[in-house]
């Protein structure tokens, strides 16, 4: 347009539009940027968001071994308490035994001579079983109810209808008025152990 430019009109008209070119040129590259630092800055949101996810998987993972572990160790205690509690049963029903086998032989020399020693013998298991039993906690809430009982040796935590060494059935526990009852023993209840 420069070159075949005549007048002066002309002219203006050239360079008026090569300054418009000009203007649009560097409004292109002011976009381009735009676009380019948006781009960079999306790239670095996506990377620290992939880095904060990771890190989250990380600690999630943590607390998943960390409750795994507990788990575990939970379950190994249970199983320990468990085995421990089947030695004292096996010990306690082994001490009720061992008594009762040398008790029999002297009771039964003198039985010619007197038998009222082997009468008493045999009315003594009945009472014997719950007398030697007294409680001494009650927890938990109404319809799941637990008590303590304790023969003086060893511990047990009951429910109702658990059975104690020795046959003797729990048959209700209550927490007000706090009372044990067991099968054929008095309606009042256990002893408490304090009480004794």
């Amino acid at each position: 347009m420069l070159g075949a430019a005549v007048d002066e009109f002309e002219v203006s008209s050239s360079m008026e539009l090569e300054r418009e070119v000009l203007v649009l040129c560097r409004d292109r590259w002011q976009v381009l940027g735009e676009i380019m630092d948006a781009e960079l800055s999306l790239a670095a949101i996506l990377r620290k968001d992939r880095v904060a996810r990771e890190k989250a998987a990380l600690e999630l993972e943590e607390r998943r071994r960390l409750a795994r572990a507990r788990i575990e160790g939970a379950r190994q205690g249970a199983a320990e308490a468990a085995r421990v509690a089947e030695e004292r049963r096996l010990r306690v029903e082994a001490a009720l035994q061992a008594p009762e086998a040398p008790v029999k032989p002297k009771e039964e020399t003198p039985a010619a001579a007197d038998p009222a020693p082997a009468v008493a013998v045999v009315e003594e298991p009945e009472p014997k079983p719950h007398e030697r039993f007294t409680w001494f906690t009650i927890i938990g809430a109404a319809g799941s109810l637990r008590a303590g009982v304790t023969d003086g040796e060893a511990r047990w935590m009951v429910r109702e209808g658990d059975r104690l060494p020795g046959g003797v059935r729990v048959t209700a526990i209550s927490a007000r008025p706090p009372r044990v009852r067991v099968a054929g023993g008095p309606a009042r209840g256990l002893p408490y152990r304090g009480s004794r």
